[in-house]
């Protein structure tokens, strides 16, 4: 089973819940839902990769996701995630989201330093 590519086309959805789901993708269409805020894709477990996800999101669940193996180009610093229990998942990516994440937070604190500074 695979989600359609018409799936960008819902452009005003904010939530979206496609939990215990048998589809391997997610279209790439995902990229056009603007105002999509969270995205929860937990127990599906047939779903192989997550490519780039839309910036509004703010939270992605994607817990016991067992074949999960790529995260190729998601950004992470901006929403919380949920990836446990995704035992094929490479943790050399792992670590590069907690790296990303922590990256992010160092230059937020630097940027709320200097703001802080300059009053």
């Amino acid at each position: 089973m695979e989600l359609p590519e018409s799936l960008g086309q819902l452009s005003t959805l904010e939530e979206l819940f496609l939990v215990k789901n048998n589809f391997v993708r997610i279209p790439e269409s995902i990229m056009q839902l603007s105002k999509l805020k969270f995205l929860n894709l937990s127990y599906s477990e047939r779903l192989q990769s997550l490519l780039k996800l839309p910036c509004s999101l703010l939270e992605l669940d994607a817990h016991h996701c067992t074949v999960l193996d790529t995260l190729s180009g998601l950004i992470f610093s901006s929403y919380e995630i949920d990836l446990s229990c995704n035992f094929k998942l490479d943790r050399n990516e792992a670590r590069g989201i907690v790296e990303d994440a922590l990256q992010e937070i160092q230059l937020m604190a630097t940027a709320h330093w200097k703001e802080a500074r300059e009053e």
